[in-house]
């Protein structure tokens, strides 16, 4: 998990996952506080999920990781589409 949130930096969305996932807002009341348009939030969204669920299994295939929940997740003891649930 600490290489997926070293490389969530990395893309246009990272605000917004921060503020769904870390914060717990709501798409509405992030949209709002990064002042932009709730539609263009779904958006971004969107293509946060598509990004996560891409690393999720590029990690997983990558075998054992030095953090702990990325040895989890490649050892098959946490599925990426349960994680992706949560979002």
């Amino acid at each position: 998990m600490h290489d997926l949130t070293q490389t969530l930096n990395t893309i246009p969305a990272d605000e917004l996952v921060k503020l769904r996932c870390f914060v717990g807002m709501t798409m509405e009341e992030a949209a709002e506080a990064m002042g932009m348009a709730t539609r263009t939030a779904e958006g971004l969204w969107t293509y946060a999920r598509a990004w996560l669920r891409r690393e999720i299994h590029r990690v997983a295939q990558a075998g054992p990781a030095p953090s702990r929940g990325d040895r989890k997740l490649a050892a098959g003891r946490i599925q990426p589409r349960d994680f992706l649930r949560t979002l």
